[in-house]
């Protein structure tokens, strides 16, 4: 492409020197002309002697040679140039003209060539070939016919006093950074290289690639014109986010698989010590009077080894990539309240204020009701924290409320849990990793978020 520019470029030069030379040249035939018109006259004036038999045949051969070369008989031969008269001199200036004719005919058939070689080139390349001025609205003077296909627009709804301007094409979170590529690739005297958005005449967003360069004046007046080549590469923008997020979820996969033999070796440490636990508070609730504080302080410690050996038994399952219990009704008020029980006296500690809004009829819902017990921990935990960080002293506005109400939709009936604090909120970045496992923002010591 670079050389058929090049080529068009010495090709409209040498145009230009020979319409120079046969503007003269013409001035030299019209001068000629003028001498034969003389000549004929003298023919016809001395129609017998000597000058009639040098010149009057000459003179004939050269008009009819000057009246084929004006039918465009371009081939038509010159006789007499080897003259060394006034007849020679004309008729040497008439071959000039036809050679200098011959020569602009054959530039003019290359030109035509080589424009109908351009076009087919630029017709078949994928994208749009433009020009276009160097100013915020990308004025085009010339784009190729890829430009339908690209952005919806003909050359003629894109060129032109009336046309669109490119710019208008382009998103609107993209022209600025457009136009300051450009600027600084067009004052480093450099290729630019661009990628964003445009909006094609359908209301679709596309992704194009697009590089150019400035075209200076040759007169050295600075920059005229932009020239290059705009490509849709929606399709490969596609791609590579979904090649990025497979990566993101085969990085994930792995993370998974080294939590899971983490979890296998800590789930079998802790289980030890839980069934020794459980067994002590056996023994107590069996030595203490029944109804005693004892008693009743012997049956919480078993509970709770009882709630942590269930989420060791998850550990391992999840570890060993086996299925947990089959889900089974459960009441959401006692999910909750159950859930709540061992963390209430924690939050009215911190002077947080706990609303809990669930009806005891709400439907019972088939679950794993350990693993909703968990994620409701995890919840009000982090709601806690919240909470403590914005407001570290007591406030009217330091709330933790927690509600269920049924709904219908999606072909079913459903419960929904809200769990809903006036914290300091979750910064954009954090909210990527809200579902990973085991992900947190909290110290070491400040437990697994």
């Amino acid at each position: 492409l670079v050389r058929q520019k090049r080529l068009l470029r010495l090709q409209d030069d040498a145009v230009a020197r020979v319409n120079e030379r046969v503007a003269v040249l013409a001035g030299v035939v019209r001068y000629s002309m003028l001498l034969l018109v003389l000549a004929v006259a003298v023919v016809g004036v001395t129609a017998t002697g000597l000058v009639g038999r040098s010149i009057a045949v000459p003179v004939s051969q050269l008009a009819q040679t000057v009246r084929e070369l004006a039918a465009g008989n371009l081939t038509a031969e010159v006789a007499n140039r080897e003259r060394l008269d006034e007849v020679g001199e004309m008729a040497r200036a008439v071959e000039i003209f036809r050679q200098t004719a011959r020569e602009k005919e054959a530039l003019a058939g290359a030109l035509q060539e080589s424009e109908r070689r351009l076009a087919t080139l630029l017709g078949n390349l994928p994208g749009m070939a433009y020009r276009c001025g160097n100013t915020p609205d990308w004025p085009m003077e010339f784009v190729s016919g890829g430009c339908k296909e690209l952005t919806g627009y003909t050359a003629d709804q894109l060129v032109g006093e009336k046309a669109i301007p490119y710019a208008d094409l382009i998103h609107l979170d993209d022209r600025a950074r457009v136009f300051e590529d450009v600027q600084a690739a067009v004052q480093a005297a450099r290729t630019f290289r661009l990628e964003y958005r445009i909006t094609a005449a359908d209301g679709d967003e596309r992704w194009v690639w697009e590089r150019g360069r400035a075209v200076v004046d040759s007169a050295g007046a600075g920059v005229r014109t932009l020239e290059g080549f705009v490509f849709d590469v929606t399709e490969q923008k596609r791609l590579g986010f979904e090649r990025e997020r497979l990566e993101i979820q085969l990085r994930q996969n792995q993370r998974l698989k080294s939590i899971g033999t983490l979890a296998g070796g800590v789930a079998h440490e802790i289980n030890n010590p839980i069934s020794g636990i459980m067994g002590y508070a056996d023994l107590i609730a069996d030595l203490v009077p029944p109804g005693s504080e004892s008693e009743e302080f012997a049956l919480e410690i078993k509970r709770e080894t009882e709630r942590i050996a269930s989420i060791v038994r998850n550990l391992l399952n999840f570890s060993r990539h086996m299925g947990l219990r089959p889900p089974h009704p459960a009441r959401v008020c006692d999910i909750v309240g159950d859930t709540l029980s061992l963390i209430s006296l924690i939050v009215r500690r911190d002077q947080i204020t706990l609303q809990v809004d669930v009806p005891d009829d709400l439907p019972e819902v088939t679950c794993r009701s350990q693993q909703i017990q968990q994620v409701l921990m995890n919840l009000v935990t982090n709601a806690r924290d919240a909470l403590n960080q914005r407001y570290p002293e007591h406030d009217d506005d330091k709330l933790l409320l927690v509600t269920a109400r049924a709904l219908e939709g999606g072909g079913g009936s459903w419960v929904r849990i809200i769990v809903e604090d006036h914290g300091a909120g979750i910064p954009a970045e954090t909210r990527e990793h809200l579902f990973e496992p085991f992900y947190t923002t909290k110290e070491r010591a400040a437990g697994a978020g």
